[in-house]
Order: C-alpha cells, then structure tokens, then sequence
C-alpha cells in the first residue's frame, strides 16, 4: 500500500504530464530576438546577480537533500 506522500508524489506527476505540451506550444509564438540581449550590459552583472542568488539557491538545495533524512 502506499504511503500518503507517495499517492501525492504520483498525483502531481500526472497532472503536471500536460505541461511540457503547453511549452512546446506557445514556442511557435516566441520572438527569439527578445532573448539576446541577456548580455547587453556585459558580463559583469550577469556574474554579480549569480553570486547574490547562490546562497538561496544552495540552502534551498540543501533542504530537498536533507529532508528525508529529518527526524519527526
């Protein structure tokens, strides 16, 4: 039988199955030059925006490592 956390697991896995079709869709509408300026500014500020979000990024990370080994 499963457990709770495992039907959930399982449920949300089928209903975000129709996602990646959504995606796929909406591509023939996209404007690929609205993408190129990501390093309009140079690279510095694309440098400095990733060491601000690194430490979040890390902690959260770390909880989905740690989680399961979490006592009640």
């Amino acid at each position: 039988m499963n457990t709770p956390h495992e039907r959930t697991a399982e449920l949300v896995a089928v209903i975000s199955c129709w996602l990646p079709f959504v995606y796929l869709f909406t591509l023939k509408y996209t404007h690929w030059l609205n993408l190129l300026p990501l390093f309009k500014e140079g690279l510095l500020p694309v440098l400095s925006a990733v060491k601000a979000t690194m430490y979040p990024s890390l902690g959260l990370a770390a909880t989905f490592i740690l989680y399961p080994y979490a006592e009640k």
